[in-house]
């Protein structure tokens, strides 16, 4: 019996001698590891490392450390392996789930890091960074009120310049210009040399037609950036608000002077040109703003528009066709390119056009009177007059003379 006994004691112990060489083993790997990677011979720390983890599968510090040795090989998908492997292993450990939704926005996979975020502020929901990183990702998504709330709770953790003044962004953003107006001050009261603090106030200001502050904060901006063409493009939006269109001309002059690749800039220009009647000008800047950005359907409204001052209906029809096939659902467009081709002497298009408004709208007195006019154009003279009747009993006047002459 003793013999036995003494032979089952030999073969635990032999059996605790050999568990005990394989976690030296694997820790001589990792410290071996650790080694190579200081050295920055990170493939080698890699290898070291991926031999302690066949020995131990859940070794934590070798795990990480082949998590940081391949970051530094830009082996993105391996290193989110093993971080899911740590945050199966360590469903706690906070700081396993921040590095891995770092990693996924790292490699665009922002929607999953969202979630990977929510999770860690689950966990602990005082987390600053996570709080912090969440709120950049609900901006890019546009999910400005969730982004709000992230700053905020940011702002009440370890409030800072850069946090007020996000705050104060996505107040703009979400319409709360005096709340946004509330936040820039304060970001300003912790940093009064950030350009870009001023500028945003300034733009709050402009939305609230506190011109003369706007403009305060604008030559602030200056002294602190004078060589900045954003500052010099808001210099000119806020003359514009103050209807001084020759300073706003210059400030925006300035502007594409020192950056020739904005569309903003030309598009505003293009604006201020207008208003001072250079109506060439404004096209040309219109324009130069397409060829940066063509699919904006402002342009081809407002360029289309300056055509049809210029009496030229094949341009203006031009851009209010590719106008409504960027927007299709703007129905007033139907109006504007009927009057274009009635101007090109197009009638049919004309009253296709309206007639797809008319269905729409059919109290649009105008609508009634144009279709009329072109129908008179295409000698269906009792279509015509009952069109043009019809725009009377809607309150126009335009079409007596034509009634009396064709009508009775």
């Amino acid at each position: 019996m003793k013999k036995i006994t003494f032979i089952f004691l030999l073969v635990m112990l032999s059996g605790l001698g050999f568990s005990q060489d394989i976690d030296s083993k694997a820790k001589a790997l990792y410290e071996s590891g650790t080694q190579k990677f200081k050295e920055g011979k990170y493939q080698e720390s890699v290898d070291d490392f991926t031999a302690a983890i066949t020995i131990r599968s859940d070794y934590q510090e070798a795990l990480l450390g082949r998590t940081e040795a391949n970051d530094k090989l830009g082996n993105n998908f391996q290193c989110m392996e093993d971080l899911d492997k740590l945050t199966k292993l360590y469903p706690k450990n906070t700081d396993y789930f921040f590095r891995k939704a770092k990693l996924k926005s790292k490699i665009g996979l922002d929607d999953e890091a969202l979630l990977d975020y929510s999770q860690l502020i689950m966990i602990d929901p005082k987390h600053f960074s996570a709080s912090y990183e969440r709120g950049i990702l609900y901006n890019l998504f546009g999910m400005y009120e969730e982004a709000f709330m992230d700053f905020k709770k940011c702002s009440e953790l370890k409030p800072t310049a850069e946090i007020l003044y996000m705050l104060g962004v996505l107040s703009y953003r979400l319409g709360r210009d005096s709340e946004s107006v509330n936040y820039f001050t304060k970001s300003i009261n912790f940093d009064k040399q950030n350009k870009n603090y001023f500028i945003y106030r300034a733009k709050a200001n402009n939305r609230l037609g506190n011109y003369n502050q706007a403009m305060a904060d604008v030559k602030i901006a200056m002294k602190l950036s004078p060589e900045d063409a954003e500052v010099y493009f808001i210099l000119g939006t806020t003359y514009q608000y103050l209807r001084d269109f020759t300073s706003a001309l210059a400030a925006l002059d300035k502007a594409i002077m020192l950056n020739k690749e904005e569309f903003d800039f030309y598009f505003f220009r293009a604006l201020i040109k207008t208003n001072l009647g250079s109506i060439q000008a404004a096209i040309d800047d219109y324009d130069q703003s397409l060829k940066l950005m063509s699919d904006k359907m402002d342009v081809y409204l407002n360029r289309g528009n300056l055509y049809m001052k210029l009496n030229n209906f094949d341009k203006a029809e031009a851009d209010y066709t590719k106008y409504l096939e960027l927007n299709p659902g703007n129905f007033s467009l139907y109006q504007k390119r009927a009057e274009a081709n009635i101007g090109r002497g197009n009638f049919r298009e004309a009253v296709n056009d309206l007639n797809t408004l008319i269905e729409i709208r059919s109290s649009s007195a105008q609508a009634h009177y144009l279709r009329g006019v072109a129908k008179l154009s295409l000698n269906e003279k009792e279509e015509a007059c009952k069109d043009l009747t019809k725009s009377i009993e809607l309150g126009s006047s335009q079409a007596s003379d034509l009634i009396k002459a064709n009508c009775n």
